[in-house]
């Protein structure tokens, strides 16, 4: 064959064209179309996340909280938070049962037989003087009553009505005697409450002599008194000539105790 001559194929004609595509074995070339599928990239961005799934760790939290209550109501049922009743006040409990025991033990025979103490007397209302066998109290004597009041009454003296006396007549003696009051009560006094009579030795009572001039002024008491404090007021009585040299007086105080009386000579 001659050179610059084209090969042709056995029958004359021209040779078919062989194909573009890379020999086998070696590198690929570009797709010839686009991908099948999805591509994951940063074109695409990342793949959705499924959401957690919380209710499990809040069954558990729930269920500790549960746990706890439960043991700290065991705890209070039992008492384990009762340090005084449990713990005897800082003693042991073991102690305090000892001591009960020794508390509830039977008596000894000596005990049994040993005599009951006498009991005391009923206490009498306190009085600061002795007084007769009929009652009466020696003047200058003092008596407490039963709410406390102290009463002393005086020696009876003679005084010389003034002019502006009232209750005395002419020829008749007039005697005073002084009645001195403590409030040992627990409340204020109420001196016009306070009564004072005077009777000779007859039983026969005598008249009173009010004498706001004389002295001390003869006219009893007024007002009221706290309580600690003394009050002392004058009285004045009119004795008849030939009555028997011998006075009472008795003295009230309030509206519900017995009176108390005082008796001497008159001078």
């Amino acid at each position: 064959m001659a050179e610059g001559t084209e090969d042709t194929g056995s029958n004359g004609s021209p040779p078919e064209p062989r194909p573009s595509g890379p020999p086998s074995g070696g590198a690929s070339g570009p797709p010839s179309g686009p991908p099948s599928g999805p591509l994951n990239g940063p074109l695409n961005g990342p793949s959705p996340r499924r959401p957690e799934r919380r209710w499990p760790l809040l069954a558990v939290l729930l269920g500790g909280i549960g746990l706890v209550v439960g043991v700290i109501g065991i705890l209070v049922g039992a008492g384990a938070f009762d340090s005084d009743s449990n713990s005897g006040g800082g003693q042991d409990p073991g102690q305090g049962q000892a001591t009960q025991v020794r508390t509830e033990a039977a008596p000894t025979p000596a005990q049994a037989s040993a005599p009951t103490p006498p009991s005391a007397p009923p206490s009498t209302p306190p009085s600061a003087s002795a007084s007769s066998a009929d009652g009466t109290h020696a003047f200058g004597e003092t008596w407490k009553f039963p709410d406390g009041v102290e009463v002393t009454v005086s020696a009876p003296r003679t005084f010389t009505p003034t002019q502006g006396a009232s209750g005395h007549k002419t020829g008749n003696k007039a005697l005073a005697v002084e009645v001195a009051v403590r409030n040992g009560a627990g409340e204020r006094l109420d001196l016009d409450t306070v009564a004072v009579r005077a009777r000779d030795a007859g039983g026969r009572e005598l008249a009173d002599v009010f004498d706001a001039e004389a002295e001390p002024p003869m006219l009893g008491f007024h007002g009221s008194l706290l309580t600690g404090r003394k009050a002392v007021g004058a009285y004045g009585f009119d004795l008849p000539p030939g009555s028997a040299d011998r006075l009472d007086v008795e003295v009230s105080v309030g509206f519900t105790q017995p009176s108390a009386f005082w008796s001497g000579p008159v001078p």
